[in-house]
């Protein structure tokens, strides 16, 4: 069901996503994968209150995992409440240094208006070899969207996973009528926004 839901999402059908989420939740509501998935699910779907209130409950039976602070900080992100955003990016990086967390840190610094700890962060990942895509979120967080292009450009070079979220991520709703972009989400084979 988890799965089943990934790809409807994946091919547009957002809500239909979410429901087969939710069903795999009911048929194991132990399954902290598929309970940390959800959260994620909430925030591609653009329901930033649910994966905060679903996603802290989650974090609070499972602190030690990194994934739901991030969603739950990306959530806050979009939601503009940049300070909250931050301390739960934070919280996800200081139990799992990880790229992706550090990019998504990137971002909250940089739509806060802290470009230079933003700026900081982005040269980070770039040496640390972070994943393509997650630089191409942080650089149009930073306002830069022709190398974001660039970054995305270069995630489906290295056939990058995370491109199937492309069309669901809001990170990049500002470069998404850009011709380049649009090229980008046919060659991916997504369906055209």
């Amino acid at each position: 069901r988890a799965g089943k839901g990934r790809l409807l999402m994946i091919e547009g059908k957002v809500d239909e996503g979410i429901a087969s989420y939710r069903t795999a939740l009911a048929l194991n509501p132990y399954s902290h994968i598929n309970a940390c998935a959800m959260v994620g699910r909430y925030v591609k779907a653009r329901h930033y209150d649910r994966a905060v209130e679903y996603g802290t409950d989650v974090a609070a039976n499972f602190p030690h995992c990194p994934w739901e602070h991030q969603y739950v900080g990306e959530a806050y992100m979009f939601k503009g409440m940049y300070g909250d955003a931050i301390e739960h990016i934070e919280m996800s990086y200081a139990i799992y240094e990880n790229p992706s967390s550090l990019a998504s840190l990137g971002c909250a610094y940089a739509l806060s208006g802290n470009t230079g700890e933003a700026n900081k962060v982005l040269t980070r990942v770039i040496e640390e070899s972070a994943d393509a895509y997650d630089i191409a979120r942080l650089q149009v967080a930073l306002g830069n969207h022709e190398a974001a292009l660039d970054w995305l450009e270069e995630a489906f070079s290295r056939h990058s996973r995370s491109l199937i979220w492309l069309n669901l991520d809001a990170m990049f709703d500002d470069i998404r009528d850009e011709p380049r972009f649009v090229k980008l989400v046919e060659d991916v084979g997504l369906p055209a926004g």
